[in-house]
């Protein structure tokens, strides 16, 4: 179902040309950010293995992504829809992210609590000033990840790439700083002290009198009707959730049919396969901001977003079927030589797929992603049933094969309304133009 907010109203406020730079900016500041924080996330984890001991960096790290995947799951998938609404929500945007941030705060508390009720705490946290730790860094985490949506649903994307550079940076000073502290306690505050400060400077900047989230209190909104917006948020939400599952079912499917040092070779391959994934998120997020914001725009902005986005696609490419198998000599000849084929398929089937993750983004501007969650639920059955056949026979060449059949199903299953879309939405008309200005919704009361 479309949200239904209106893609007619002309902006009056901000020219598309702004816009435009605001948009290539954002994009350009942001990608610069994953680059800069996926190099100095290496010299990170170097610089934890020199300082700690083994034991304790893997006590550390198991917590500290535990942490990250219980803020991820407290979020419910609303940055796609901050993303999205925010920039058309006027005087109630700062109602809207009071509430987002109310509600996922409240739950990364639950989660953090529920973790260490069931969850191996004894393990992670022999002590209570651990436990207590744990409980603040997941709503902390989260909060952090919230407010990346938040900026850039303002069309400030720099202050959210600026802010991670400066949080990578801060933690290698306070590992190192923290090296003579017990057990993991050092790499886990080295990580959530930057947070928190992260956190507080940009609640500041965006609730303080003038802040960001005031200064277009005098907009009337421009809001579908509250049913949409949960509509929107489930299926988000769902999509989010078909995405995540293959990427904890294939590693387990990898460890129980080959070997754990074939497990080792795919794991620190698929740190690259993540990096490069971040790069082209990077440019999605400014773009559903301006052209949510300004729909008269639509057609450059679309077409702008579309030339980034493929050459971001093709540095993806080079930087996994050429920066990876660099990147694991560095770890050994073994794992360069075990991961070199999963690696080039990978990069094979991410330059395949470009054109369905375009899609992906442009239907989040035109408010309907049900069919994308359901290319993507389909798609994460297809990845793991041709893993679980493919890696006991072939090892991570199979697993390399079942990539690149789920992302040539997703360019295949995806064609026929992405080649609609992409050709209306360059052109800056919606196919869904008619139905939205059929629909007589109020906006949501102050």
């Amino acid at each position: 179902m479309p949200l239904g907010w209106e893609m007619s109203q002309k902006k009056t406020e901000i020219p598309g040309t702004g816009e435009l730079r605001t948009m290539v900016f954002d994009g350009r500041m942001l990608t610069v950010a994953s680059l800069v924080n996926s190099a100095l996330g290496a010299v990170y984890w170097f610089i934890a293995a020199r300082f700690f001991p083994a034991q304790d960096v893997g006590i550390a790290s198991t917590t500290v992504n535990s942490a990250l995947t219980l803020a991820t799951v407290s979020n419910l998938a609303l940055g796609p829809v901050v993303e999205r609404l925010v920039p058309v929500a006027g005087r109630l945007q700062l109602k809207m992210v009071t509430l987002v941030q109310a509600v996922t705060g409240c739950l990364a508390v639950v989660l953090a609590l529920a973790f260490l009720w069931l969850g191996p705490s004894d393990q992670l946290f022999p002590g209570n000033g651990q436990k207590i730790v744990f409980v603040l860094a997941v709503p902390v985490l989260a909060r952090y990840s919230l407010q990346d949506s938040v900026l850039i649903g303002l069309r400030t994307g720099k202050l959210s790439a600026l802010r991670n550079i400066a949080h990578a940076v801060a933690k290698l000073v306070i590992i190192a700083a923290l090296a003579t502290s017990p057990a993991s306690t050092g790499i886990v505050l080295s990580w959530i002290i930057p947070s928190l400060v992260g956190v507080v400077v940009v609640q500041c900047a965006l609730f303080a009198t003038g802040g960001l989230l005031r200064r277009e209190r005098e907009l009337p909104p421009r809001l579908p009707p509250a049913r949409r917006i949960i509509s929107f948020n489930l299926l988000a939400t769902v999509w989010m959730v078909v995405q995540a599952l293959p990427g904890l079912a294939v590693p387990v499917i990898v460890l129980r049919g080959t070997s754990e040092e074939t497990a080792a070779y795919f794991n620190l391959s698929w740190t690259v396969v993540t990096a490069s994934t971040v790069l082209v998120t990077a440019v999605a997020g400014p773009y559903v901001s301006s052209a949510s914001r300004n729909p008269d725009q639509l057609g450059p902005l679309t077409r702008r977003f579309i030339l980034m986005y493929l050459r971001i696609s093709v540095l993806r490419t080079v930087m996994v079927a050429l920066g990876g198998p660099v990147l694991m000599w560095f770890y050994g000849a073994d794992y360069a030589r075990g991961s070199l084929a999963l690696l080039l398929l990978i990069a094979l089937g991410q330059a395949v797929s470009t054109s369905a993750y375009i899609y992906g983004n442009l239907e989040r501007v035109n408010g309907r992603i049900g069919c994308s969650a359901l290319l993507q639920g389909v798609g994460a059955v297809v990845l793991t049933g041709a893993a679980a056949l493919l890696v006991p026979a072939h090892g991570l060449v199979g697993a390399g094969l079942a990539y690149l059949v789920h992302d040539i199903y997703l360019a295949v299953a995806s064609a026929p309304r992405a080649t609609r879309l992409i050709r209306s939405m360059r052109r800056g008309v919606l196919p869904d133009d008619r139905l939205r200005a059929q629909d007589t919704h109020r906006p949501i009361p102050r």
